[in-house]
């Protein structure tokens, strides 16, 4: 008789493996769209942060409309994360180039080339919250840029271990374990960003929080991204 219980309890529609499930069949959609909305590449950045907003909802809620609510998000804020993703590809490209014409001038590794590593590691970090905070907060392109730097020093373990999770996915994966490739292919980008959600979330609640007061201040709370109090950049 608990033997049977136990497993009424295993696959229930409320037990835990019935929504592991249906967490990994909403990252596997999610997946999809990201990969199919990020073709034309320009719009990664979009991509990216609507995929955010749907982890977000799906954190609040369970089981959640991903088609629909990836779509809408990336058609509201679409510019926001376009116009983020367009400076971070320039900034990248040039501290590429840069770094490897000092390695060619040069022919060794000089302090210089660990200031512009030190600096493409915050940028990486940066990145991060550049396309999650839309999903958390309504803000300005300034504001996102000075809140995600601010957030990824003062936050950095967790921030570094987004940045090590992405690129052992993204990156690692499919080098050092080609036989995964294949799930690689249908989870690794969704993967990334609900991973990113679940480490940092926590620090995301903290501010949304604070900036609760706000409201009677004339900044009206809502039950979709909330305006970022202006203590995030100090």
């Amino acid at each position: 008789m608990e033997v049977r219980q136990m497993i009424k309890q295993i696959f229930s529609t409320d037990g835990k493996l019935y929504a592991l499930l249906s967490t990994m069949v909403q990252i596997l959609e999610l997946n999809v769209l990201m990969v199919l909305f990020s073709l034309p590449l320009v719009t990664i950045g979009a991509s990216i942060s609507a995929a955010y907003s749907v982890c977000r909802r799906m954190r609040r809620e369970g089981d959640v409309a991903v088609w629909r609510e990836f779509v809408r998000e990336f058609r509201r804020g679409f510019a926001k994360p376009t116009g983020l993703w367009a400076m971070l590809l320039t900034a990248g490209i040039a501290m590429v180039l840069g770094f490897q014409e000092l390695q060619n001038l040069t022919n060794s590794f000089t302090p210089l080339m660990l200031l512009i590593l030190a600096a493409y590691g915050v940028i990486l970090m940066a990145a991060t919250y550049m396309f999650m905070l839309p999903a958390y907060f309504t803000m300005s392109v300034g504001e996102i840029i000075r809140g995600s730097f601010s957030l990824a020093l003062q936050h950095l373990l967790p921030s570094m271990a987004c940045v090590v999770v992405t690129i052992v996915l993204m990156g690692g994966l499919p080098v050092f374990a080609p036989r995964l490739l294949l799930v690689w292919l249908l989870f690794a980008p969704a993967l990334c960003v609900w991973i990113n959600v679940l480490i940092l979330e926590p620090i995301l609640l903290e501010h949304v929080a604070q900036s609760r007061p706000a409201a009677s201040h004339g900044t009206t709370p809502r039950t979709e991204p909330t305006r970022m109090k202006a203590d995030i950049e100090s």
